[in-house]
């Protein structure tokens, strides 16, 4: 089931992250401190430390891959919305050296050697996250009192 809605552009945020910040602490504090709700976030620039996983659909889970050395961020792209009560930043980001190419989605403890990051307000329905049982991923929902067709149950996000 597909389910569109339509947004206006809100406010523009552009920053600097450097010395090390966390990318999605970054990015979910700004929320916070902003009060916003929904947002399009783009990241570009340089890492020290990355974390990144893909989904294993059989176990239901995230495998994560940590590696502690420079790489540029070639793309960075996602959406901030809410899990429950909570700023909930989801993103995908691809990584590349002189001899590699990673990607996968973003996690805690990818840390800005220096980034530039554009946060886009986008006002309209709000949008949270809940778990969706039958894919064990946290899925995207417009309307907090109805599951949507995919099987999400009404449990805690996390």
């Amino acid at each position: 089931m597909r389910a569109w809605h339509d947004y206006q552009t809100g406010r523009r945020f552009l920053g600097r992250l450097t010395g090390d910040e966390d990318l999605i602490q970054a990015v979910t504090s700004l929320g916070v401190e902003e009060q916003i709700a929904t947002a399009a976030v783009t990241i570009t620039g340089r890492v020290t430390r990355l974390t990144v996983g893909t989904f294993d659909p059989r176990q239901q889970v995230y495998v994560t891959r940590t590696e502690q050395r420079p790489m540029e961020i070639v793309a960075c792209q996602g959406l901030l919305s809410t899990a429950g009560s909570r700023p909930f930043f989801h993103a995908h980001i691809v990584l590349a050296n002189e001899n590699t190419i990673i990607g996968g989605r973003l996690f805690p403890e990818t840390l800005a050697a220096e980034a530039e990051c554009v946060v886009e307000e986008l006002c309209g329905p709000p949008t949270d996250r809940f778990h969706d049982a039958r894919t064990g991923q946290l899925v995207l929902a417009f309307d907090r009192t109805t599951p949507d067709s995919a099987g999400s149950s009404s449990g805690p996000p996390y």
